[in-house]
Parts: structure tokens; sequence; C-alpha cells
């Protein structure tokens, strides 16, 4: 945040820039003075923000002062808390024997040391964002799922009964339809007078599976000749449309175009056991952060 303030010259006119923390200086020295400094409290969200006050208030009052007492947030909070902050060393020596203990890895600790300090690093993140831990890492342990690619060529890789098929998805939502039209009309009058009356019916079953439409129609003409220069016509139109649809959105999730075009033929939409038999359930799938919940929606 920066306060302007304009200063004239005889020959020349300039706006000097004045600081965020060159103003907190001077509001600082206009209400405490420069000499009960020592008596003020001033918390920043780091230590660096202290150091350019200090050279801010040596530059307001052009001599040396004494300097207030400087906090940053967590100095505050620890100051009124019965808690202690752990030391980081300890912190690594302490994960470290845990580390070895659960995956008996004969790691020295030289070389874990570095990437410990990361661990609780990334620990302190999710403590600090209130990061459900148990999502996070069902998130990572699929990634790391999903850079594993031996199932395509070891059968008795993990998961491998999964990625056996050699499925159309365009056959699963698309069949073989039939449309039926029919129209039912009468028609009469003489010179003078005519009506036209129509019935209709229509019948679609649809290319994609699930879905259909029906229509119901009718209309009634009329018209009277009352003289060579004047005529009455008269018209009703009725429609009823009724069916079932998919989505037809840009959702990849829900629309089953958009679905079966970007699902992988190694899937099947059917869930398997172990042994690689389809079950008659819809599967769903989870491979990487994607689940095949998009085909059960669809269907």
């Amino acid at each position: 945040m920066l306060y302007q303030a304009k200063t004239h010259h005889p020959k020349t006119s300039y706006t000097q820039m004045r600081t965020f923390l060159q103003n907190v200086a001077k509001d600082i020295l206009a209400k405490h003075g420069g000499d009960n400094l020592a008596d003020i409290a001033v918390v920043f969200p780091n230590k660096r923000a202290s150091l350019f006050l200090n050279q801010a208030l040596y530059e307001e009052t052009g001599h040396a002062v004494w300097s207030p007492s400087y906090f940053t947030i967590s100095d505050l909070f620890r100051s009124h808390s019965s808690l202690v902050v752990a030391d980081q060393i300890d912190l690594v020596f302490r994960l470290y024997k845990a580390y070895v203990k659960l995956t008996g890895s004969d790691e020295p600790l030289d070389h874990f040391f570095s990437w410990g300090q990361l661990m609780l690093s990334d620990f302190d993140d999710l403590d600090k964002n209130l990061v459900d831990a148990d999502k996070l890492f069902i998130s990572l342990e699929a990634w790391q799922e999903m850079r594993d690619f031996s199932f395509l060529s070891d059968p008795n890789a993990n998961k491998a009964y999964l990625y056996q098929y050699n499925t159309d998805w365009q056959d699963e939502i698309y069949r073989s339809s039939s449309t039926m039209d029919l129209l039912f009309r009468v028609e009469g009058g003489d010179n003078i007078a005519k009506y036209n009356i129509s019935l209709g019916y229509l019948n679609d079953e649809g290319t994609l599976k699930n879905t259909s439409s029906q229509r119901y129609n009718a209309q009634v003409n009329a018209s009277v000749l009352v003289s060579k220069q004047f005529e009455i016509q008269a018209a009703i139109t009725a429609a009823y449309l009724n069916g079932d649809y998919q989505e037809q959105g840009m959702s990849m999730e829900t629309n089953p175009l958009l679905a079966a075009y970007r699902r992988s033929p190694l899937l099947s939409p059917w869930k398997s056991d172990m042994y690689g038999n389809l079950i008659n359930k819809y599967s769903s799938y989870w491979y990487g952060a994607i689940e095949n919940e998009d085909f059960i929606v669809s269907n």
C-alpha cells in the first residue's frame, strides 16, 4: 500500500512516493514520540518487515532510537499458549525412526533428512489448511496407480482382470430402431365452404438406448367464401409431445455420447470378479482420479 505526498521545488515539481512502512513509522512517532518506543510491540506477518520499519524510523527521526519490540503472528500465539513448538531436527529424527520401523528400509539418515524435512512441511501445510488427509492420500495413491501400466502386458498385475476386454462403447449406447409416422386426414366442402381435418401420431424409438419420443397432433382448417372479394379462413392446431431423453450437454460424466468417446476399450461396462467373470451390474472403476460413474449415470 502506497501513500502519495507532493513536494514543490522553485524550478521543478515532482511526486514523492512514501511506502506503507514509512507512514507507519511516522504514525508511531506522532503518537508515542521517539523516546518511548521500547514499550511498544508491533506484530508483523514475518520478521523481515521489522528491518524496513527500523530503517523508516531512523529516516523519520534522523538519529538512532530504541526500536519497538517485534513479534510475528506465530510468536504472538505461542506467547499465549502453554504448548511448545517441536524442534525441526528432533521431528526429522522421530520421523526417520517411524519410517524405518514401518517400511524396514535401510536408507541412511543423511539421504532421508532432506525429503524428511519436505514431508514435515507438507504435513504442516495439511494442518494449516484443514485438509482431509484421508481423501488426499487416496488421490495420491490413485495417481501412483495411474502411472503403473504393467497390466497391459502382465496378466498377473494388480487389477489386470479389469482391463482385459475389447469393448465397443458405441455398440453399448446405440441400437437399431424404427420410426412410425401415421396421418389421418379428411377433406370436404364445396365452392363456398371447405374444411380439412387431420390427425397425426409419431413414435420414434431412438437410436440411443433408453431414449424415445412420441408426438400427437391435430389440425382443423376451414374457409368460407363470403363474396368474390372477401373470404374467411380459420385454423386450429394442437400437439402433445412426450419422450425419454439423455443428457445432451457438454458434460463428460452425464452425456453418454461424450462418455462413450472417451472410455477405454480395455474396460467393460459390467463389473467383474477377480477371475474376470462378468457380473450383471454396472461397473464403477477407480483408476487414477477418474471414476467410471459416467456410464452408470447414462444408463
